[in-house]
């Protein structure tokens, strides 16, 4: 959220960025580091003992975005601290891993906390394609859900690595960590399908699934595959850059950052209907979206974008450009549109991506 959040700040607003911790110890093995807030105040609130006089401190017009509502430490001292002062609060989530008995629990669950929170909150930034259907199924009214996305900040045009180097070789780029929720296997499965000597695989992650999955890329697909392990964050848009398509075949994916990183760089992706950034890979015009777990389907976007060859340079900006509707300017003014709707100012806008490349 800090791309939205200096955004926004350059737009004008007071924003103050409250997060419990700098980075989670997951994220920083991974090599994420830090984002630049720009003029937005940060507050590291560690305890929960934090939060009160924060609210306290709010001005009496103030808005606040609060992320989940349940299992999100101390934002929800935060939510009660807001409704005892009155102020206008919003939830922002992504949708519910639901599958299985777990996820009929939690069904319930949210459906029971969706309806406490309805008359203290003005509605709901739903990211990811299915989170609003999802949360309308659970008795929340569709005129207080907003269609939303995670907006990361717009990469200028990278040098070098387009693709169009003279070497004929097809390259699918996967960008994840090496765990079963990510799917890998399957991507492996529908390559060794695709029987194509000239598609290579690039593999940027680490993870507990690492050494088997060596193993089965090397009986799938023999040396077409490189294991390039850890990139620190910023390295992670020249690789999206060096590769032809992106491929995220997650089993479930609240959103799925990498597919927006792709998108800003020029490069097409598929992923799975289980990802939360489905809906921006639809309206780009590019790549494609398979059902999770179907390893035909994927096999049929794969030779359809195999087939299609690589992008020309031309066509990589114009994706790129396209792209910018998932970059933190348009993400604040989408909001600040949602919240003049919701105060009766504005009519109901919509998702800064909701209109195809070549719709």
């Amino acid at each position: 959220m800090t791309a939205l959040a200096a955004s926004l700040a350059n737009a004008g607003c007071r924003v103050v960025y409250v997060a419990e911790r700098m980075m989670s110890a997951e994220r920083a093995s991974l090599g994420w580091s830090p984002d630049g807030l720009g003029n937005a105040e940060l507050v590291v609130a560690s305890s929960p003992d934090e939060i009160p006089s924060l609210v306290r401190a709010a001005s009496e017009d103030s808005i606040h975005i609060c992320s989940g509502i349940r299992s999100n430490g101390i934002i929800r001292t935060a939510q009660l601290a807001l409704v005892e002062r009155g102020l206008r609060q919003w939830i922002i989530m992504e949708t519910v891993d639901d599958r299985g008995m777990r996820g009929l629990a939690k069904r319930l669950i949210y459906r029971w906390k969706l309806s406490r929170m309805r008359g203290v909150t003005q509605g709901t930034l739903a990211i990811g394609r299915n989170t609003g259907k999802w949360l309308a199924g659970l008795g929340e009214p569709t005129c207080r859900i907003y269609e939303f996305s995670y907006f990361l900040p717009t990469i200028g045009e990278l040098p070098g690595g387009d693709g169009l180097d003279g070497d004929s070789a097809f390259r699918i780029g996967f960008v994840g960590q090496l765990i079963k929720r990510k799917n890998l296997t399957l991507l492996l499965e529908s390559l060794a399908k695709l029987g194509d000597d000239g598609v290579e695989l690039s593999v940027v992650g680490v993870g507990p699934m690492e050494e088997s999955l060596r193993s089965e890329a090397r009986r799938l697909l023999g040396e077409r595959v490189r294991w390039i392990g850890r990139l620190p964050q910023k390295a992670v848009p020249g690789f999206l850059r060096s590769v032809d398509v992106l491929v995220l075949p997650s089993l479930y994916d609240g959103w799925g950052a990498v597919v927006s990183e792709a998108l800003l760089v020029g490069t097409p992706a598929i992923c799975s209907d289980r990802c939360g950034s489905s809906g921006v890979v639809a309206a780009s015009g590019y790549g494609g979206v398979f059902p999770s777990g179907d390893a035909s389907a994927l096999g049929i976007a794969l030779r359809r974008v195999v087939a299609s060859g690589k992008l020309t340079l031309d066509a990589r900006a114009d994706l790129r450009d396209w792209a910018t509707c998932l970059g933190g300017d348009a993400g604040a003014q989408y909001l600040l549109a949602i919240l003049d709707h919701a105060d009766g100012d504005a009519a109901r806008p919509a998702p800064p991506w909701s209109t195809e490349l070549f719709g």
